[in-house]
């Protein structure tokens, strides 16, 4: 079930970003995307872990040169939010190398029921904030990025609490 997702999201990184440029009329770009998202998933297959950390900052890299030079900021978002998802699969895929056959489902299907949930809700307010055009000034960066660092670390106690 995680090498589907994996591929999926790869993919889905990879076809979201170059669909934007493709969409500019660079299609230089769009082909380079398309080729680092198949090495990462030959990386992925031939057990080369360190590649998705690189394959999630090329995208997120990418992703944030897309949004200066103006491209649609919800492909660029579909291409991080993906990439980011498959580094974490990746991620999740390594650490459950060696487990036993039973172990490994049962440790896999909650952490794939989490990540889409957290994938549903980040779809959600980011598309709501793209919809949303309001002054976005320094301090409610700020404001944002505490109150995120707060709501992640109380999610990732309460995990550790129900998981335990």
């Amino acid at each position: 079930m995680i090498w589907p997702s994996l591929i999926v999201s790869i993919l889905m990184a990879a076809g979201a970003l170059g669909w934007a440029y493709a969409l500019l009329g660079t299609w230089i770009p769009a082909v380079v995307l398309a080729c680092v998202g198949l090495i990462w998933i030959l990386a992925q297959w031939r057990h080369m872990t360190w590649f998705a950390s690189v394959g999630l900052v090329a995208f997120t890299l990418v992703a944030g040169f897309g949004v200066w030079v103006g491209l649609p900021a919800g492909w660029m978002l579909a291409g991080v939010i993906g990439g980011l998802l498959a580094w974490d699969l990746s991620e999740f895929l390594n650490r459950l190398r060696g487990i036993g056959e039973e172990d490994r489902r049962a440790i896999s299907n909650p952490h794939l029921a989490r990540l889409g949930i957290m994938l549903l809700v980040g779809l959600a307010l980011s598309s709501g904030a793209l919809m949303i055009q309001v002054s976005f000034t320094f301090e409610w960066a700020i404001f944002l990025v505490l109150f995120s660092v707060w709501g992640i670390s109380l999610l990732v106690r309460w995990y550790r609490r129900r998981s335990s």
